[in-house]
Protein backbone atom coordinates (compact mmCIF):
# COMPACT_ATOMS: atom_id res chain seq x y z
CA UNK A 1 0.00 0.00 0.00
CA UNK A 2 2.88 2.38 0.69
CA UNK A 3 4.39 1.90 -2.78
CA UNK A 4 3.58 3.15 -6.26
CA UNK A 5 1.28 0.37 -7.44
CA UNK A 6 -0.41 -2.83 -6.27
CA UNK A 7 -1.11 -5.70 -8.62
CA UNK A 8 -3.68 -8.38 -7.79
CA UNK A 9 -3.67 -10.69 -10.81
CA UNK A 10 -4.94 -13.58 -8.64
CA UNK A 11 -7.73 -11.35 -7.29
CA UNK A 12 -6.77 -12.35 -3.76
CA UNK A 13 -8.13 -9.09 -2.35
CA UNK A 14 -11.02 -8.38 -4.73
CA UNK A 15 -11.93 -7.74 -8.37
CA UNK A 16 -9.46 -4.91 -9.07
CA UNK A 17 -6.28 -6.16 -10.74
CA UNK A 18 -4.21 -2.96 -10.46
CA UNK A 19 -4.49 0.07 -8.21
CA UNK A 20 -2.26 2.98 -7.32
CA UNK A 21 -0.59 2.85 -3.92
CA UNK A 22 0.07 5.77 -1.61
CA UNK A 23 3.27 6.60 -3.51
CA UNK A 24 5.37 6.92 -0.36
CA UNK A 25 8.00 4.32 -1.28
CA UNK A 26 9.77 3.45 -4.56
CA UNK A 27 8.32 -0.07 -4.75
CA UNK A 28 5.53 -2.05 -6.37
CA UNK A 29 3.69 -4.93 -4.74
CA UNK A 30 2.15 -7.97 -6.37
CA UNK A 31 -0.38 -9.92 -4.31
CA UNK A 32 0.12 -13.68 -4.30
CA UNK A 33 -2.50 -16.39 -3.75
CA UNK A 34 -1.01 -17.62 -0.45
CA UNK A 35 -0.09 -15.87 2.77
CA UNK A 36 3.47 -15.98 4.10
CA UNK A 37 3.87 -16.26 7.88
CA UNK A 38 7.22 -16.89 9.56
CA UNK A 39 9.22 -16.12 12.66
CA UNK A 40 12.26 -14.28 11.29
CA UNK A 41 15.70 -13.04 12.16
CA UNK A 42 17.02 -10.24 10.00
CA UNK A 43 20.07 -8.07 9.60
CA UNK A 44 19.64 -4.32 9.40
CA UNK A 45 21.41 -2.94 6.35
CA UNK A 46 20.19 0.58 5.63
CA UNK A 47 21.97 3.77 6.59
CA UNK A 48 19.46 6.51 5.78
CA UNK A 49 18.90 9.42 8.16
CA UNK A 50 15.96 7.71 9.89
CA UNK A 51 18.19 4.86 10.99
CA UNK A 52 21.34 6.86 11.79
CA UNK A 53 21.21 6.04 15.52
CA UNK A 54 20.99 2.28 14.99
CA UNK A 55 24.26 0.39 15.10
CA UNK A 56 24.46 -3.09 13.52
CA UNK A 57 21.16 -4.16 15.01
CA UNK A 58 19.83 -7.62 14.25
CA UNK A 59 16.05 -7.88 14.30
CA UNK A 60 13.74 -10.59 15.57
CA UNK A 61 10.11 -10.46 14.48
CA UNK A 62 7.48 -12.16 12.44
CA UNK A 63 6.81 -11.87 8.75
CA UNK A 64 3.23 -11.87 7.52
CA UNK A 65 2.09 -10.84 4.06
CA UNK A 66 0.48 -11.95 0.81
CA UNK A 67 2.70 -10.01 -1.53
CA UNK A 68 6.01 -9.78 -3.29
CA UNK A 69 7.81 -6.43 -3.48
CA UNK A 70 9.77 -5.16 -6.46
CA UNK A 71 12.22 -2.32 -5.90
CA UNK A 72 12.07 0.60 -8.33
CA UNK A 73 14.92 2.90 -9.29
CA UNK A 74 17.65 3.20 -6.69
CA UNK A 75 15.60 1.80 -3.83
CA UNK A 76 17.42 -0.50 -1.45
CA UNK A 77 16.08 -2.99 1.09
CA UNK A 78 16.29 -2.08 4.78
CA UNK A 79 16.69 -5.65 6.04
CA UNK A 80 18.05 -8.94 4.88
CA UNK A 81 16.07 -11.79 6.38
CA UNK A 82 18.59 -14.45 7.35
CA UNK A 83 16.30 -16.97 9.00
CA UNK A 84 12.65 -17.89 8.40
CA UNK A 85 11.01 -20.35 10.78
CA UNK A 86 14.42 -21.84 11.61
CA UNK A 87 15.62 -22.19 7.98
CA UNK A 88 18.57 -20.19 6.65
CA UNK A 89 17.57 -17.76 3.86
CA UNK A 90 18.84 -14.59 2.21
CA UNK A 91 15.76 -12.45 1.45
CA UNK A 92 15.62 -8.69 0.96
CA UNK A 93 12.89 -6.89 2.88
CA UNK A 94 11.63 -3.39 3.46
CA UNK A 95 12.10 -0.09 1.70
CA UNK A 96 12.76 3.52 2.67
CA UNK A 97 12.01 6.69 0.74
CA UNK A 98 14.91 8.80 -0.55
CA UNK A 99 14.36 11.45 2.12
CA UNK A 100 14.87 8.74 4.72
CA UNK A 101 11.80 9.62 6.77
CA UNK A 102 9.35 6.88 5.75
CA UNK A 103 9.80 3.13 5.61
CA UNK A 104 7.83 -0.07 5.30
CA UNK A 105 8.58 -3.73 5.90
CA UNK A 106 6.87 -7.11 6.02
CA UNK A 107 8.51 -7.72 9.41
CA UNK A 108 6.12 -7.15 12.30
CA UNK A 109 7.26 -6.62 15.88
CA UNK A 110 10.16 -4.33 14.96
CA UNK A 111 9.58 -2.06 17.92
CA UNK A 112 9.78 -5.03 20.29
CA UNK A 113 13.53 -4.93 19.53
CA UNK A 114 14.84 -2.60 22.24
CA UNK A 115 17.89 -1.15 20.45
CA UNK A 116 15.99 -0.65 17.19
CA UNK A 117 13.13 1.14 18.98
CA UNK A 118 15.53 3.33 20.96
CA UNK A 119 17.49 4.19 17.80
CA UNK A 120 14.38 5.32 15.90
CA UNK A 121 13.15 7.35 18.88
CA UNK A 122 16.53 9.05 19.31
CA UNK A 123 16.70 9.92 15.61
CA UNK A 124 13.27 11.53 15.75
CA UNK A 125 14.16 13.31 19.02
CA UNK A 126 17.41 14.63 17.52
CA UNK A 127 15.59 15.87 14.39
CA UNK A 128 13.20 17.78 16.66
CA UNK A 129 15.89 19.37 18.84
CA UNK A 130 15.35 17.04 21.79
CA UNK A 131 17.98 15.30 23.87
CA UNK A 132 18.58 11.61 23.15
CA UNK A 133 17.12 9.12 25.57
CA UNK A 134 19.66 7.52 27.86
CA UNK A 135 21.30 4.27 26.87
CA UNK A 136 19.47 2.57 29.76
CA UNK A 137 17.21 0.09 28.08
CA UNK A 138 13.66 -0.84 28.88
CA UNK A 139 13.42 -4.48 27.92
CA UNK A 140 10.22 -5.15 26.02
CA UNK A 141 10.47 -8.89 26.64
CA UNK A 142 11.02 -8.42 30.40
CA UNK A 143 8.09 -5.99 30.57
CA UNK A 144 5.82 -8.47 28.78
CA UNK A 145 6.91 -11.27 31.14
CA UNK A 146 6.18 -9.06 34.16
CA UNK A 147 2.71 -8.23 32.84
CA UNK A 148 1.92 -11.87 32.01
CA UNK A 149 3.02 -12.91 35.51
CA UNK A 150 0.80 -10.19 36.98
CA UNK A 151 -2.15 -11.37 34.87
CA UNK A 152 -1.58 -15.01 35.91
CA UNK A 153 -1.52 -13.97 39.57
CA UNK A 154 -4.77 -12.00 39.22
CA UNK A 155 -6.44 -14.97 37.51
CA UNK A 156 -5.21 -17.52 40.06
CA UNK A 157 -6.30 -15.28 42.96
CA UNK A 158 -9.76 -14.71 41.51
CA UNK A 159 -10.69 -17.90 39.73
CA UNK A 160 -12.33 -20.80 41.53
CA UNK A 161 -10.39 -23.68 39.97
CA UNK A 162 -12.34 -26.32 41.92
CA UNK A 163 -15.52 -24.97 40.35
CA UNK A 164 -13.93 -24.92 36.87
CA UNK A 165 -12.76 -28.54 37.29
CA UNK A 166 -16.26 -29.52 38.40
CA UNK A 167 -17.75 -27.91 35.29
CA UNK A 168 -15.25 -29.70 33.05
CA UNK A 169 -15.98 -33.11 34.52
CA UNK A 170 -19.73 -32.91 33.84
Amino acid sequence: MMGQSLFDNYQAEGQIKKISGLGLLPIETEFLPTKTTHQVKAEFNNRTQLFSQIKNENIIGYEIHMGKTSYLGRSNPIFTIKERSGEQVDVEDGACNKEGNCFGTYIHGLFNNDKFRRGILNTVRKDNGLKSLSSEQISYRCKIEEELDRLAEIISNNLDMDYIRKLLSV
